[in-house]
């Protein structure tokens, strides 16, 4: 069991260093994959392989693809969409004193 997953780790690497280069783009590639496993939901070495071009379609700069798998990631998706644009996204509400909502 451990030898096998051991493999798929290392086929993983394979995939990934192939079809990325910048580091933090990989990093949040490999926390999609554990999220994957988490929701128990795990990743073929296929699917992973039809996510990464995928996301070469979606995502123009690293940033796009970093915001787009941490989409994905925040809300156990278990596919890439393109990124989400929120109707609020120009009116930026200061942020509430934490203090304060414990009086609540």
């Amino acid at each position: 069991e451990i030898i096998k997953e051991r493999k798929k780790e290392a086929k993983y690497d394979e995939i990934i260093n192939s079809n990325l280069t910048d580091e933090d783009v990989k990093a949040t590639v490999y926390e999609f994959i554990k999220m994957r496993k988490l929701i128990k939901k795990p990743m073929t070495d296929r699917a992973l392989n039809l996510m990464l071009n995928k996301l070469h379609k979606l995502a123009n700069n690293k940033d796009v693809a970093i915001k787009i798998l941490e989409q994905s990631i925040l809300n156990n998706w278990q596919d890439i969409y393109e990124l989400k644009q929120d109707k609020f996204t120009n009116k930026k509400e200061p942020a509430q004193n934490v203090g304060s909502l414990r009086n609540l």
